[in-house]
């Protein structure tokens, strides 16, 4: 570096600290120092006046230059030269737009590696185990590589943090399935089945990270989540063009097909190329030693170049003298602790940042695994926004916190011990409140999987403060749908988008802890619950807390939870063909909405009732109730009111013989499900419908074809109940034509299901027609 330049340098930054400029004497100081000459050869070369002056002027000099800096870095005349170009580099980097910190710079000395995966991959591994202790840099690694071989975004699987917060592989499965345009299967080994199809077709990359937690001490998956099994097992199929990339401290010993890589620490070489690139000493022989005594650990890499280059002027030596003793230094431990060490030393230097860091302990970082900006905003609730920008950047210099997509995140063990700090802190609550805040006040409205599982966060924040009555009110709060002026609560679109099990979990965790049934909250929260069951088509189970949801709403008299317990009580009652206790709940159903005046209720009960007698053959009764119906108008209605609506007056209308307007109501529900709102439940009961009604009008060419249709979307979602119907209703078909192997081949089909389900009437009814063919 140029003294000139050096001086314009020094001088600029002291014009900003304090307004003023070098005076002809401290430039003669400063340009004797750059050239090695002591305080009394400056003199005989720069004529300046006697040597006592000289060194009262160089001492103030080296106070005010020390000032400039921030955080301030004590200046000496021996250290001048160094810490000047030092600070001068760290300033002339260009500014570039905010991307992901894994760059080509920082990413150094996995050339073997890399290398090493392309060969698996090559010999057919189809997924692959990258095992190493922590901070290694398994997570960079596979993120780089995947990134490198995929044209496409990866499907990532946080695993969890900790035992007990562990993500399930069946939500896993049901959350991307649809990310790959395709429905979960209401059983788990249907949607392992549907995923395994479309990594045979397509090449997808996959990341499992940090799954450890899942895992026994004898590298076996914990009794709890056996299901991670055969996902696993999907997951190594040799069929597949997919590549799965997992990493582990710890290795996994199960009957699977995976590729084990114990991935190797990183070599002196790459922490010299490291070291190097921020104009630190990389040669010094002391650097080995560093290497040798942090065991080539990649995160203690990053954190102690930052560490040596801002608190030791890049001064490793220093550094190195400072921290090692004649004991040595434990490798593991010393991670741990210089994490420690880092967290005090911020504490000391930039309170702010490290309140920051601390509060930033309360996100969880793995089904939404990074946070906006506004997130981390929120949690400096103490200082004003231009402060708390600050504090955010210089965390990120410091590579405490890292930032992906403009949104940020922290490295598991530096998480762990910002939790640690922060919930022995006095802003352990506030800070989880402000985060379910934040994660409320983020999602207007539920569109997709993303946006259910971001206001899902909440639940969590509320959950680790044991306020659990906030946790019910996460999972009822009511927002705007997509398409329709109504409301609809989170636990209502979980049902919606197919996620029951993490519903359920979060349901069952609030159960272990707090009295449920003595909330104002229990009646929606079983109904949700019952709901889940519903989805997934464990139908006695859906009726078990549909009915604790009924007595609670008379306990707290909440009438409109009360209607919703009675209307999915007989639509339960109504799936199991149990006929006159469907109508006894949907007759009450129906004085409930007239004796509290819910109108909504009351036209759904019109409909429900016309079908249910006229499935009675009490026909005059049903034709009543559809002209009831057809009276009243919907002020608001939910997708499920709408597409039920058609469908209970077409199937009504053919049972009371009126073939032309079932048809017309069967192809509005198509209509519906098609163009107005995505329901494929509705398009295939609605299908269903019509094929009946082309048997009944023996044009059996095109009853085939509509069963099939609806079958294939059915067997896509894995509806059973509706699955079940639609076989029955293909072998009554085939029987009417005379097939009789294909009539009795649909008619088993049906009755398998319908075990499962334990749905006894619904067998006896198949059976009956099984017993007509005999």
């Amino acid at each position: 570096m140029d003294i000139e330049v050096a001086l314009k340098f020094i001088e600029d930054l002291l014009v900003i600290k304090s307004a003023r400029k070098l005076t002809e004497d401290e430039k003669a100081i400063l340009k004797g120092t750059w050239d090695d000459l002591t305080l009394d050869q400056i003199p005989g070369k720069y004529s300046l006046q006697n040597v006592a002056d000289i060194r009262k002027t160089a001492s103030k000099l080296w106070k005010d230059i020390s000032t400039v800096f921030e955080p301030r870095i004590k200046v000496t005349k021996p250290k001048l030269k160094g810490i000047v170009e030092q600070q001068w580099r760290l300033r002339q980097e260009p500014e570039t737009p905010e991307i992901d910190r894994l760059t080509d710079r920082d990413f150094v000395g996995r050339e073997e590696a890399i290398a090493d995966l392309d060969r698996l991959v090559e010999r057919g591994a189809t997924c692959i185990l990258i095992q190493s202790p922590g901070g290694v840099g398994k997570t960079v690694l596979a993120e780089r590589y995947l990134s490198e071989r995929f044209n496409q975004p990866l499907l990532r699987f946080d695993i969890a943090k900790d035992t007990q917060n562990i993500n399930s592989a069946e939500g896993w499965i049901e959350q991307n399935l649809r990310k790959l345009g395709e429905e979960p299967g209401r059983e788990f080994l249907v949607s392992c089945d549907r995923l395994r199809t479309k990594l045979q077709s397509d090449a997808i990359a996959i990341l499992i990270d940090n799954l450890e937690p899942a895992l026994d001490k004898n590298g076996k998956l914990i009794d709890n989540h056996r299901s991670y099994v055969e996902l696993l097992r999907v997951l190594c199929d040799p069929s597949l063009k997919s590549l799965t990339l997992i990493t582990s401290r710890e290795r996994v010993c199960e009957n699977l097909e995976m590729t084990l890589y114990p991935l190797k620490v990183l070599s002196v070489e790459a922490w010299r190329e490291y070291f190097s690139q921020e104009g630190l000493n990389a040669d010094s022989p002391v650097l080995a030693l560093i290497h040798k005594a942090y065991g080539g650990n990649a995160l203690a890499m990053n954190i102690l170049r930052e560490r040596i280059a801002l608190d030791y002027q890049g001064d490793i030596e220093d550094y190195w003298e400072f921290h090692y003793t004649e004991e040595g230094v434990s490798v593991e431990r010393a991670v741990q602790n210089l994490l420690v060490e880092q967290f005090s030393r911020l504490e000391s230097v930039d309170m702010t940042a490290y309140q920051l860091l601390c509060r930033m302990g309360c996100f969880r970082y793995q089904d939404v695994p990074t946070v906006p900006r506004n997130g981390l905003l929120c949690l400096l609730w103490d200082v004003p926004k231009k402060d708390a920008l600050g504090a955010i950047e210089r965390l990120w210099n410091r590579g405490l916190i890292e930032r992906v997509n403009r949104e940020y995140k922290l490295h598991p063990l530096i998480r762990q011990e910002a939790f640690e700090r922060l919930k022995i802190s006095q802003d352990w609550e506030k800070a989880n409140r402000t985060a379910a805040e934040f994660w409320t006040d983020s999602i207007e409205k539920i569109e997709t999987v993303e946006d259910a599982i971001i206001a899902h966060e909440a639940y969590y924040n509320y959950f680790a403060i044991k306020d659990f009555k906030k946790c019910c009110e996460v999972i009822v709060k009511i927002r705007e749908t997509q398409d329709w002026d109504n409301l609809e609560t989170l636990g209502r679109a979980y049902y919606r988008l197919g996620l029951a099990d993490k519903m359920i979990n979060s349901i069952f965790n609030i159960c272990n802890f707090f009295n449920l049934q003595q909330s104002v909250y229990s009646p929606k929260i079983y109904n949700v619950l019952g709901a889940m069951y519903w989805v997934k088509g464990e139908i006695n189970l859906a009726i078990k807390y549909y009915e604790n949801a009924e007595s609670l709403s008379i306990k707290f008299d909440d009438a409109d939870m009360l209607a919703n317990s009675l209307l999915n009580l007989g639509l339960c009652k109504l799936d199991l063909r149990y006929l006159p206790e469907s109508l006894h709940f949907f007759t009450r159903y129906m004085q409930l909405s007239i004796a509290k005046k819910l109108s909504e209720h009351l036209k759904t009960s019109y409909y429900c009732l016309a079908l249910v007698n006229s499935l009675l053959q009490q026909k005059d009764e049903a034709a009543q109730f559809l002209e009831s119906f057809f009276k009243k108008s919907y002020i608001s209605c939910t997708p499920w009111q709408r597409g039920y609506s058609f469908l209970f007056c077409a199937e009504t209308f053919k049972n009371i013989d009126l073939t032309q307007r079932s048809f017309y109501f069967y192809h509005e529900a198509l209509k519906f499900a098609n163009n107005e709102f995505y329901y494929p439940q509705v398009q295939a009961k609605a299908l269903t419908g019509i094929a009946e009604l082309n048997r009944i009008q023996n044009d059996m060419e095109s009853a085939l074809k509509y069963h099939t249709e609806s079958i294939q979307i059915l067997e896509k979602i894995g509806a059973k109940c509706d699955l079940a119907e639609a076989y029955y209703q293909l072998g009554l078909s085939y029987k009417a034509m005379g097939e009789i192997a294909n009539s009795l081949d649909y008619f088993n089909r049906a009755i398998a299901l319908w075990e499962k389900i334990d749905a006894p009437k619904q067998i006896e009814r198949v059976q009956n027609s099984i017993n007509e063919i005999n």
